[in-house]
């Protein structure tokens, strides 16, 4: 895992802790990751358990690569978190702003 990973990791945690425990969807968009490594799966898996904690209503995951998001799911289980992956980032907001709307009914 490198500095801007670590940094990406930080600002995202500072801007949810600003939401103020308002809802919140998260789109994650992997299509250039070639893989990871197992301290930077930790981190994610540790955001993932943080997130829970929080108000988030989906998160849209999108990857170019079934192989990569294969070995990723391996790594960082998705439970407990409303989340979808997706090929194409139009569908992936699609489907956010679908779990948004069903949220505020």
């Amino acid at each position: 895992m490198n500095r801007e990973q670590k940094r990406a990791f930080k600002e995202l945690r500072q801007s949810i802790e600003h939401f103020d425990g308002n809802c919140f969807l998260l789109f994650c968009d992997y299509q250039e990751l070639e893989g990871a490594t197992p301290e930077a799966y930790n981190e994610v898996c540790i955001n993932n358990n943080w997130l829970m904690q929080k108000n988030i209503v989906a998160k849209a995951i999108v990857f170019a690569s079934d192989t990569v998001k294969n070995i990723g799911f391996k790594h960082v289980p998705q439970e407990g978190i409303n989340s979808k992956v997706f090929k194409c980032k139009d569908t992936g907001m699609q489907w956010l702003n679908q779990q948004m709307n069903q949220s505020n009914q």
